[in-house]
């Protein structure tokens, strides 16, 4: 699944999250503690083209990480872009979307680092 974010340069692969009515606010609610607690602001929520699906933009210093909601695949997606021209990887993004991986491996029992 490819989402494109106009003018933007996505890094890294997304994260995804099968999700269903009983584990949806929980995830949501644990990605929006992790970004408060790695001082990520939150930008305003839009829809995409789907209208019953929405991305959640966080910013953060020199990165931003977006959080889609697919209602038709029950999937969370989570995305970095990094706003730097560099063509390294921004090492805060990539410490974030690996805090990610590990606590979403002990919570949803799936094994999303290697």
């Amino acid at each position: 699944m490819l989402i494109k974010i106009p003018g933007e340069k996505l890094s890294g692969d997304p994260i995804v999250f099968p999700v269903d009515a009983s584990n949806l606010d929980i995830i949501l609610k644990e990605l929006d503690r992790i970004a408060t607690e790695n001082n990520l602001k939150p930008e305003k929520k839009t829809t995409t083209e789907v209208k019953s699906d929405w991305v959640q933009t966080y910013s953060g210093e020199n990165f931003l990480m977006h959080v889609f909601y697919l209602k038709n695949t029950d999937t969370v997606l989570v995305r970095f872009t990094d706003t730097l021209t560099k063509s390294e990887r921004n090492p805060a993004s990539k410490k974030l979307e690996d805090e990610i991986k590990k606590k979403f491996s002990e919570m949803l029992g799936k094994k999303f680092v290697e």
